[in-house]
């Protein structure tokens, strides 16, 4: 299906290119790029063709640069920049580049940080900030850094919790405190209580029924790593 899917995804880009090189600064044909190059990207990467999904990553991040650089204040161009390089950053990271996906990553924090201040209690804004911390931090990791991707962890927790005492009860919300507790117990291999809290999490949301079955498995392996089974 996704192989399928790139030939429709470089009609459209290549759409957007004729249209741009009549009118090069007009916003809207830039958007249009950067929407096709994302899906192209989507495509590519769904494909298997990382490399490939990096150029088209790259073209999506350089319109939408240009898009917001039009109108710096624009929080919605500003989110479509951080999410083309939180894109390309985590495709070069897939494909073991983790210097050049920590200095798109940066950028893509460094967006997300400003968007989140622009409104406090906007969750969504609030936990984007906190996936694209844990996606930095994924570059320290991949380097055995832990002193430098835990704090990133840590900052990502404490969002995390923030939205989850918000929405008390919301099922995703304890789904990614829990998914934080258990990314932070990997820097924390001597200290079980990360790995115990985000278990007791699982398991309560499994005994009111609530949860989803692909993390059944993280319960048998957090009990046999904690020595419970």
């Amino acid at each position: 299906m996704a192989a399928r899917a790139i030939p429709w995804g470089e009609y459209a880009l290549a759409k957007a290119d004729v249209l741009l090189a009549a009118r090069p600064e007009d916003l809207v044909y830039l958007r249009d790029r950067l929407v096709a190059a994302n899906r192209l990207g989507d495509a590519r990467s769904a494909a298997g063709d990382l490399a490939g999904a990096v150029t088209d990553f790259t073209t999506m991040a350089n319109a939408a640069y240009q898009v917001s650089a039009a109108d710096p204040y624009n929080t919605g161009a500003a989110w479509e920049y951080a999410l083309a390089m939180i894109r390309r950053g985590e495709t070069r990271l897939a494909l073991n580049d983790s210097a050049g996906a920590r200095a798109d990553l940066e950028v893509g924090v460094s967006v997300r940080q400003w968007l989140a201040e622009q409104d406090k209690e906007n969750i969504p804004a609030q936990r984007d900030l906190a996936f694209a911390l844990q996606r930095l931090a994924d570059t320290h990791y991949a380097e055995k850094n832990l002193d430098a991707g835990r704090p990133l962890e840590e900052q990502a927790l404490a969002i995390l919790r923030w939205i989850d005492q918000s929405q008390p009860d919301d099922l995703w919300n304890i789904i990614d405190v829990a998914t934080a507790l258990d990314r932070l117990s990997s820097y924390h291999t001597d200290d079980p209580a990360y790995l115990t809290e985000s278990l007791q999490l699982l398991e309560k949301l499994q005994a009111r029924g609530d949860l989803p079955e692909q993390y059944l498995s993280w319960i048998e392996n957090d009990r046999r790593v904690l020595g419970l089974n």
